[in-house]
């Protein structure tokens, strides 16, 4: 007996009536493409581009240094002099910083200084 009542109830829609519920009002669709057309001076619409950032930034997250490599966390990844990240080659890691280069430009990314006082001293192990 229900389905029959939904059945019924579905039936008295019509297709014309409804409505995409994430769809503007007519009203603000209409203001819009208004707007849009006034921003050309020949009533034309303007195709508006939008433009990809150029690069993502770079963030140094720590510096590791060992008795035989150095390696550089850049936006949580492990880099060696050599490797790319985002177009950037590491082309040097020191103690507090790290210097790529990307287009042709030098880049200096610096440790902060809260995190150069963490500094831990060698340990020697049997292993």
């Amino acid at each position: 007996m229900l389905f029959g009542i939904a059945l019924a109830v579905g039936v008295a829609y019509s297709a014309d009536t409804v409505r995409d519920p994430m769809q503007p009002p007519a009203f603000a669709l209409k203001q819009f493409k208004l707007a849009k057309i006034k921003n050309r001076s020949d009533g034309r619409v303007k195709k508006t581009t939008v433009k990809k950032p150029s690069a993502k930034p770079l963030n140094l997250h720590s510096i590791l240094i060992g008795r035989s490599r150095k390696v550089a966390i850049i936006n949580d990844r492990m880099l060696v002099v050599g490797d790319e990240i985002d177009k950037a080659k590491v082309v040097r890691i020191l103690d507090d910083r790290v210097e790529l280069i990307r287009n042709g430009k030098r880049i200096k990314l610096v440790l902060d200084n809260q995190l150069l006082s963490i500094r831990k001293s060698p340990v020697k192990s049997d292993l």
